[in-house]
């Protein structure tokens, strides 16, 4: 028992360190070859991957295991949109017209319910239907899922292989072992967490540094699915002049 109690507190370390790591690297790596309209959306995921994870790792002592994988979810979701970014110039302007169609979506469900009402300033007057009936309005373009994004990235494998799993908790399907220990399922937790951090850090590295997409095999020996030995939370070196 002691020695699980020292295996988490390791990899809550770690897991924070890694967060830390990402962090600096989304704003201190130089872009290799020159701005490319995809480096602003890479930043911003690998920052967005830092927080997710660096919540996990506050969250690990209170052994609310519930609470992280449900984040490891959305950190395996950043990752998979990190990689369709990249693999597609025209990606990260399709990502922010999919959050501009979310919020259209959002709006047009409110108001047809009369939820929402759109009131014209000074005078107060009601024009929601003015909006209900702009073109944006009426035909609003379908969000591509996570799957669709990973299919696209030829990345669907390792989707299959971690998606649904980590959902089930998410929706209060647990198939955990009531019995297990609860910091045994915290370490497990974070090991997957820090597979996913070493995958997203590999990819904004090859991509911001050296302009290139990981190989699927590199991929997956990132992630611990290769035949090779991984250690769990490996520290990360950047590349390029600042250096973190």
């Amino acid at each position: 028992m002691i020695e699980q109690s020292k295996q988490l507190c390791a990899l809550e370390r770690s897991t924070l360190v890694f967060a830390m790591k990402l962090e600096q690297l989304s704003v201190l790596i130089p872009s290799g070859g020159g701005h490319d309209v995809r480096d602003d959306s890479v930043r911003a995921m690998v920052k967005r991957e830092s927080h997710l994870a660096s919540a996990c790792a506050t969250l690990a002592p209170t052994l609310n295991n519930v609470a992280v994988i449900i984040l490891a979810r959305a950190l395996l979701e950043n990752l998979i949109t990190l990689l369709w970014v990249i693999d597609n110039p025209d990606n990260p302007e399709n990502l922010r017209l999919e959050k501009l169609n979310q919020m259209r979506r959002a709006a047009r469900k409110n108001m047809n319910q009369g939820l929402l009402r759109i009131l014209k300033r000074p005078d107060g007057l009601d024009c929601t239907n003015d909006f209900l009936n702009r073109p944006e309005f009426i035909k609003i373009a379908k969000r591509k899922s996570v799957e669709e994004r990973a299919k696209e990235s030829n990345f669907h494998d390792i989707y299959n292989v971690f998606y649904s799993f980590l959902s089930m908790e998410l929706h209060g399907y647990s198939i955990r072992d009531p019995e297990e220990p609860p910091s045994t399922v915290m370490c497990e937790d974070l090991q997957c967490i820090g597979a996913f951090l070493n995958c997203s850090a590999l990819i904004a590295e090859s991509w911001l540094s050296f302009r290139k997409r990981p190989s699927n095999e590199e991929l997956r020996e990132a992630l611990g699915l290769s035949n090779k030995e991984v250690v769990p939370n490996p520290p990360l070196q950047p590349t390029g002049s600042a250096g973190v």
